[in-house]
């Protein structure tokens, strides 16, 4: 009987490892879910490096104008932005700028959803051209 238990936390460990390494990563404003990557999770952390405009206020529109738009910086979100380095100063604690992430599909069967909780600052949220929260 102890042997059995001891496999089975063993596989409980293994298990829980080898899905926390195959979690989506959000890299460079980038989160690539095509190839059945939505299909594999029922929630995916947004976790992760977004890019940043700082100094910028831009919109959908924006970067379908502009294609070679470039980001201020790449910041871990959640973070607070003056903790971030840019040309070896840190960003002021009081400031705008626009976060960007990228998401790939393959395609959208059923509607998706954001949750997320209070957002302590300013904010308008689009998806693609569309406004859903501000």
């Amino acid at each position: 009987m102890i042997k059995l238990k001891l496999i089975f936390a063993i596989l409980t460990l293994f298990s829980i490892t080898v899905s926390a390494v195959d979690e989506p990563q959000i890299e460079h404003g980038v989160l690539d879910l095509r190839d059945g990557g939505l299909d594999a999770y029922s929630e995916i952390d947004l976790t992760g490096e977004w890019e940043l405009y700082w100094g910028e206020l831009l919109d959908f529109a924006d970067f379908v104008e502009d294609s070679s738009l470039q980001p201020t910086a790449f910041i871990r979100v959640p973070q607070v932005w003056n903790t971030l380095l840019v040309d070896s100063v840190f960003l002021p604690a009081h400031g705008y700028g626009t976060y960007r992430l990228r998401v790939y599909l393959d395609r959208v069967d059923e509607p998706l959803a954001l949750k997320f909780g209070s957002i302590s600052t300013a904010f308008t949220l689009y998806v693609n051209d569309t406004l859903i929260r501000e």
